[in-house]
């Protein structure tokens, strides 16, 4: 799962919904057996919600995980994030 601070469609969604989405943060949405990749830092699309088919780096994410299905610790542009309450976990995504 991809998520990011900057998507404003999913903002909106949030605030008409008046109720959390899994792709926005704050917070991070761990969920158990799902990788999540913050690519807030990634992200230059307008509405901020186009990053899965536009930034190269996601794009290579998401090859990288089609073509060989490895972990995230693995992959060559993610890092382990903050912190969180162990075990939960998740990746930053790199330019």
């Amino acid at each position: 799962m991809y998520v990011s601070a900057r998507d404003r469609a999913l903002g909106l969604s949030k605030w008409l919904q008046d109720a959390p989405r899994a792709g926005f943060t704050p917070p991070v949405t761990v969920v158990p057996d799902i990788d999540t990749i913050e690519v807030t830092n990634i992200d230059l699309t307008l509405l901020g919600h186009g990053y899965y088919a536009e930034a190269e780096a996601v794009l290579y994410d998401i090859a990288d995980l089609l073509k060989h299905n490895s972990a995230p610790a693995h992959r060559l542009r993610l890092r382990l994030g903050p912190s969180l309450n162990p075990p939960a976990r998740y990746w930053v995504i790199g330019a």
